[in-house]
């Protein structure tokens, strides 16, 4: 399944757009992402999904910088093209497309005990 992880909750159906589109500063960068984008590592026009055969929550936390216990976790569908994640570190499932549809939220850190 395809999947993207945010600070902030997203409907079902909701659409998830880049920075670009919203008109804000990308979130789960934190203030280091003007940097990411002039080394050419990080993109403010695309939405960052990955590939995942688990939606256990252990399997996602912890993978990425942005992948933290206080972010939403989505089951997503891609929009446009698949491309290639430009961060150097990024791992083999990662990838980017203009935007992704919400089909379900499969961690919400609202609701863990």
């Amino acid at each position: 399944m395809w999947c993207h992880c945010s600070p902030n909750f997203i409907p079902v159906g909701g659409l998830i757009e880049s920075p670009d589109v919203r008109g804000t500063e990308p979130i789960s960068w934190g203030s280091g992402w003007r940097r990411a984008v002039d080394m050419g590592q990080g993109r403010t026009d695309r939405v960052f999904v990955y590939w995942s055969e688990s939606e256990d929550p252990l399997n996602h936390i912890g993978t990425a910088s942005w992948a933290q216990r206080d972010r939403y976790f989505y089951e997503v569908l891609p929009i446009g093209d698949l491309e290639a994640d430009h961060d150097r570190t990024a791992l083999p499932n990662f990838r980017c497309c203009l935007a992704a549809e919400v089909l379900r939220c499969f961690y919400n850190p609202t609701t863990v005990n």
